[in-house]
């Protein structure tokens, strides 16, 4: 997994918190299939972005359930 310049290398077991306003990518090398979690931490900023970050962890809620039905069931 990258996070803007950092490369972190999951080990069992462990878990990576990151902040994902930086630019991230990540990749499986492996044979195996990997899940990840991902876990949406809401945080103060404020009324004007707060007013423009509400909606937008809600349309995501929306989304990621969506994505699910549609590996059917494959994860």
């Amino acid at each position: 997994m990258r996070v803007d310049k950092e490369v972190h290398i999951w080990k069992e077991g462990e878990g990576i918190l990151i902040d994902d306003t930086f630019e991230h990518e990540v990749y499986n090398d492996g044979d195996e299939r990997r899940v990840m979690l991902i876990v949406d931490i809401r945080r103060p900023m404020g009324p004007p972005s707060d007013a423009v970050n509400r909606p937008s962890l809600r349309s995501k809620r929306k989304w990621s359930s969506q994505f699910l039905k549609m590996s059917g069931g494959d994860i």
